[in-house]
């Protein structure tokens, strides 16, 4: 994976809202309050896979997982757990990491049924994705905490590539992301700029310059997404860092 061009969270962070979702909900510290519900929500929807891989990980069947995930999400949204995340543990991977693992700590520890997923959904996935990239990335080898960052590392820099994508599909450009995609992520095995020039019946100067421009599209992308799940823009920097350590260890 190509780290994204030029830094700059400084620069950008005037195009951004003045606070990202997680810190709506840091602040909020209820989640009843006004817009704290909402964002928490939405960070649930955005990155439920990590806690299902962490769940396979410790033990769980595919079923099992997906219920306890489920009953894990009905639990964060409906108890008071938001009154203990603050701004000194600001960032959602960290708290949702050791929120799943004190709720399977209670589950264990008093042997009690919690409410299962069953009819009441209140988080989207796709089970049989979830199952199945679980599996082909051999993430079972890893230690559940390393399964979780790896987890949540890829689903973020997933999302931001399929905002990307979205994009180009927006300005009648979709043939030329599948193209380049490869290139986006300096993928070793993609093929060589002339030929994919040839294809598309451009210079090769040129589609370099569109791999470059669109690699730094792809870094603004990432930061703004990585806003969202932190408490300030300060920390979007060292988050990246961890991320991408996440991925290439």
């Amino acid at each position: 994976m190509t780290k994204p061009g030029p830094t700059g969270a400084r620069s950008e962070a005037a195009d951004w809202p003045s606070q990202t979702h997680w810190s709506v909900v840091l602040a909020a510290g209820d989640p009843a309050a006004p817009g704290a519900q909402a964002a928490l929500e939405q960070l649930c929807e955005a990155y439920w896979y990590p806690v299902y891989a962490y769940l396979r990980t410790r033990g769980s069947t595919p079923l099992d997982a997906q219920d306890l995930a489920q009953s894990f999400f009905l639990h964060l949204l409906d108890s008071q757990t938001l009154a203990k995340a603050t701004p000194e543990r600001g960032r959602f991977r960290c708290f949702l990491r050791v929120a799943v693992e004190r709720f399977l700590v209670d589950q264990w520890r008093h042997e009690q049924a919690q409410k299962r997923g069953g009819a009441v959904r209140f988080v989207s996935w796709n089970q049989d994705w979830a199952e199945r990239h679980y599996r082909r990335h051999g993430l079972a080898a890893l230690t559940p905490d390393r399964l979780f960052d790896r987890s949540w590392a890829l689903t973020l820099l997933q999302r931001v590539l399929d905002r990307l994508q979205a994009e180009l599909i927006g300005l009648g450009k979709g043939p030329l992301f599948d193209h380049l995609k490869e290139r986006l992520l300096d993928d070793g095995d993609s093929p060589p700029y002339a030929e994919i020039a040839q294809r598309l019946g451009a210079s090769e100067t040129s589609l370099r310059t569109t791999v470059c421009r669109l690699r730094h599209r792809y870094g603004e992308l990432l930061r703004h997404e990585i806003a969202h799940t932190v408490a300030s823009l300060d920390d979007i920097e060292e988050e990246m860092r961890h991320l991408f350590a996440a991925v290439s260890a």
